[in-house]
């Protein structure tokens, strides 16, 4: 019989976790389609693979399509460049 180590919902020093909800509900109907103008980087340590200079290169100008969930991330996805004017 396996047994299953459960998952919980809080921290452990009991301070309860910020919900992604908010953010995504805000975030689809402000930010789709939109082009990111800037990119800031406040924790290069978050990254993984990538430098934030390269980050900034590669995002920058592009617009926002989606939001999606994947476990606890809260993913913003990207596409095509905005048209230059």
């Amino acid at each position: 019989m396996a047994t299953h180590a459960a998952r919980s919902s809080s921290p452990s020093d009991g301070r309860a976790r910020p919900s992604r909800a908010p953010f995504r509900t805000v975030h689809e109907p402000c930010a789709a389609g939109r082009a990111i103008q800037c990119v800031e980087v406040r924790d290069a340590g978050a990254l993984h693979g990538v430098s934030a200079r390269r980050l900034r290169a590669a995002q920058e100008g592009r617009r926002f399509t989606k939001t999606e969930r994947h476990g606890k991330w809260l993913l913003v996805r990207t596409g095509d460049a905005a048209p230059t004017r």
